[in-house]
C-alpha cells in the first residue's frame, strides 16, 4: 500500500511557536503598530533589553 501524505502545517520549532496573549495599549499606540505592522512590532520586541532590577 501507498503511504498517506501527511497534511496540514509543519511541525514548528518550541523557539519560534506563536502564543495567543492580551496586550492593552491606547489607542495612539494601537495606530502606531496598525500603520507600522505586527513584523515591525515583533522585531522591536526582540531587540528590547528589559533593565535589570
Amino acid at each position: 500500500m501507498e503511504e498517506r501524505k501527511k497534511t496540514g502545517r509543519p511541525p514548528v520549532a518550541p523557539d519560534k511557536e506563536l502564543v495567543h496573549g492580551t496586550l492593552r495599549l491606547t489607542r495612539a499606540q494601537w495606530e502606531k503598530v496598525r500603520m507600522a505592522g505586527v513584523p515591525a512590532l515583533r522585531l522591536l520586541i526582540d531587540r528590547w533589553r528589559p533593565k535589570k532590577p
